[in-house]
């Protein structure tokens, strides 16, 4: 994975596990598919991480 901001914070809540969808997420993933990829982590990050605009 490039060592981009955005994945950073990824796998630092990962390895934390401040966030449990996040973590089910990408632990489903890695069991169906054995990696992730770049794709797959835009979306988790968009469901468990982005801010959410003001509605």
């Amino acid at each position: 994975m490039p060592a981009y901001p955005r994945n950073y914070e990824i796998w630092y809540t990962y390895a934390a596990g401040f966030n449990r969808g996040l973590n089910k997420a990408i632990n489903d993933i890695l069991r169906a598919h054995g990696s992730i990829s770049l794709g797959q982590l835009d979306t988790i990050y968009n469901d468990h991480l982005a801010p959410q605009p003001p509605q």
